[in-house]
């Protein structure tokens, strides 16, 4: 018996005597034994070996960290793997729990994520969480310049625990962020939130707090918010009537959406209604005034208004008084589906300019061409009269916008104004006219009044351009170099004026042919010239530019990272998850962990068995 190391006799029993032998006690404690013990072979591990083994669970925790994944999928994803690769000793050898890949996460992933924004020229970007109940966060991001990857990236800095949104405590938290990671507020340049009073007012406020300690910083706003301020100032430029009163488009939509949504037997007459009418069976959505522009997401489908007509006539509580009656009235009146035509075409290219300002590429250079909304009820020839500087552009006054049969409305809008004659009136179609022009004032004064377009350094932001470089002065160069005097000091201006115009000199065909802004600065500091960088004062001032940030759309994203299956993990494993997730521009598969990374997680995996030993003894 190999188990047992002994000689079986049968000469007496046969068969048997060997059957009796296996289920000896003797024999059956041996084999039990021998099954859970690992060959010597197992036991020591080559380096090789060891080295596949930690890679192969770093590159899963850094999966389950950037794909928001709960951590019990690491229990069962260790069981698997040798079930799933029988053949790879790298998979028996795999074991890493939920335990253990949350310990390489926060011991090695994040941390060398994190990019070093001490010595940096950085945005600023921040905002509060508006939980009702539960703990509020205060997130903290920076936009930054990778010289590694020669791009302009958002990288998540921190979000302490806020409950006290007071002006002091929300600062005190940035500050004490800031004194964390080592980071100095000479290296802010610009500052970015929302528009919530405590963080961007301009007496007492966090940004106001932030000029005290680095009185260079900038701030642009954030045009996500403010465009979606604008268009909710001129959605009460609709008044609907006879009487008058404001054309209730979100009730509308609310009522709709509760009313069709609200149990299974609505839903059931409300898609009955769609085959009736012969319309797609259209999912109506929820309004949700904190969205940005949910209104264009949310409005009621024009396909649908026939089917929804139907349904809420023939509803039973149509004879009551309530907001099915409601409902059924508005829907009924050609006014309304008028107004209905116009938002369903002017919403499309308000919400693509706010959806342009929420991406990461480099805007604030190109936010005079995108604001294109003038040029839809104000003569071209007004506004080309003005070059570059819209605030001077006169649009208010039906004497200086064009008339209503050139006033851009929309196509299903004006075709409805011409098939309908006999349902709108003349005064109704007066009325409609004059409310679209009161319309497009609003949006515009608002977005005029709140958008930094005056603010010099906007209109100064052309420099980034390559194709503007030779109609640029040298002088307004080194205007942008004053509002950044911690970046290029006074001593250093004589020196940027000369590489601005050597810049200026040289051959498109020498320079590079990168269209992305970020990589093409990034190559030309690049540049040599006897051996030295061509253009190094330039260049860092170009990089300055382009991290100035214009939205807070990254600030809001990280709330929504935050998924209520996490509640219950602890501050510091969520700041790492974030890390993980927000610092890492990669694809999982694509991902490039240094040697550094696996060397950290071995010392993680190192950690995590003598803890995990000294906890089993």
């Amino acid at each position: 018996c190999t188990i047992c190391r002994i000689s079986v006799s049968c000469a007496s029993g046969g068969k048997n005597d060997v059957k009796r032998h296996l289920e000896s006690k003797n024999h059956l404690s041996n084999r039990n034994v021998a099954e859970n013990s690992q060959s010597l072979k197992n036991v020591f591990v080559t380096e090789k070996e060891a080295f596949s083994v930690i890679k192969a669970e770093t590159i899963f925790a850094n999966f389950v960290a950037r794909y928001n994944l709960p951590f019990t999928v690491a229990d069962h994803f260790t069981k698997m793997v040798p079930i799933m690769f029988p053949d790879s000793s790298t998979a028996k050898k795999y074991a890493s729990g939920k335990t253990k890949t949350t310990k390489l996460i926060k011991g090695s992933l994040a941390p060398n994520l994190d990019d070093d924004v001490a010595e940096k020229p950085f945005g600023l970007m921040c905002d509060e969480s508006n939980d009702q109940g539960g703990e509020k966060d205060f997130v903290t991001l920076v936009r930054l310049y990778n010289e590694e990857e020669m791009a302009v990236k958002t990288r998540f800095l921190d979000m302490p625990k806020c409950n006290i949104g007071s002006t002091e405590n929300l600062f005190n938290c940035l500050d004490e962020s800031f004194r964390k990671s080592g980071i100095s507020w000479n290296n802010v340049v610009a500052y970015n939130s929302d528009n919530a009073s405590v963080v961007k007012g301009r007496k007492n406020s966090v940004y106001s707090r932030s000029v005290q300690r680095q009185p260079n910083v900038m701030d642009m706003g954030c045009i996500c918010h403010l465009v979606n301020l604008a268009v909710g100032a001129a959605m009460k430029m609709f008044p609907l009537g006879p009487p008058l009163f404001l054309l209730p488009v979100e009730d509308l939509l609310v009522d709709i959406q509760y009313t069709t949504t609200s149990t299974t037997v609505p839903k059931k007459k409300k898609k009955e209604f769609q085959e009736f009418t012969n319309v797609d069976p259209l999912k109506i959505l929820k309004h949700c005034l904190t969205r940005w522009l949910s209104l264009q997401k949310c409005r009621v489908n024009l396909q649908q208004w026939p089917a929804l007509q139907a349904y809420f006539n023939s509803h039973e509580d149509m004879e009551k008084k309530g907001h099915v009656r409601k409902v059924g009235q508005l829907l009924a009146d050609p006014e309304m589906k008028l107004y209905f035509n116009f938002l369903q075409f002017i919403l499309a290219p308000l919400v693509s300019f706010n959806t342009a300002f929420q991406s990461e590429d480099i805007k604030l250079a190109t936010m005079h061409s995108d604001m294109k909304i003038m040029g839809f009820f104000v003569p071209i020839k007004t506004i080309k009269a003005a070059a570059e500087d819209l605030s001077k552009v006169t649009y208010k006054g039906i004497e200086n916008q064009v008339s209503d049969s050139d006033l851009n409305i929309g196509n299903k809008a004006r075709v409805l104004l011409i098939n309908s004659k006999d349902e709108i009136t003349h005064e109704t179609e007066r009325r409609f006219f004059k409310s679209v022009r009161r319309f497009f004032e609003t949006v515009t004064e608002k977005m005029l009044r709140a958008f930094p377009i005056g603010d010099q350094l906007l209109k100064d932001m052309t420099i980034l351009s390559p194709e503007e470089k030779e109609n640029i002065p040298a002088q307004t160069v080194i205007n942008v170099a004053k509002r950044s005097p911690q970046v290029i000091q006074e001593k250093q201006l004589d020196k940027l004026r000369e590489e601005f115009t050597d810049y200026q000199l040289t051959e498109p065909g020498e320079l590079p042919s990168e269209e992305k802004l970020d990589l093409y600065w990034g190559k030309v500091s690049q540049m040599k010239a006897a051996g030295e960088p061509r253009f190094p004062t330039l260049s860092r001032l170009m990089k300055t530019l382009l991290v100035i940030p214009h939205s807070n759309a990254s600030s809001e994203r990280i709330f929504s990272l935050n998924t209520d299956f996490r509640g219950d993990l602890g501050k510091d494993t969520i700041h790492s998850l974030l890390s993980c997730k927000v610092n890492n521009d990669r694809c999982c598969h694509d991902t490039m962990l240094s040697t550094k990374v696996f060397r950290d997680c071995k010392s993680a995996t190192w950690s995590y068995n003598q803890n995990h030993s000294s906890k089993a003894c």
